[in-house]
């Protein structure tokens, strides 16, 4: 297993797994996945943005959202 949390007896280990291997997600530093963690708005952001290939975007000078700052990763 990629995730020390995600054991192969986990129901969603294949689809995990394949996630990983895509690069769509990396998990966390310490060499977890959480899956039963919350997915904030910043990291969905950046799935849908690795699945769709990371394809060339320039955003905003000035973010349509308030709690975003442009200085955001």
């Amino acid at each position: 297993p990629s995730f020390s949390d995600v054991p192969r007896s986990n129901q969603f280990y294949k689809e995990i797994e394949w996630w990983r291997s895509t690069g769509i997600t990396t998990g966390f530093p310490d060499g977890t996945y959480r899956p039963l963690g919350t997915v904030a708005r910043d990291a969905m952001a950046a799935f849908l943005y690795r699945a769709a290939g990371e394809p060339s975007y320039t955003p905003p000078p000035v973010s349509p959202f308030i709690d975003v700052p442009t200085t955001s990763q």
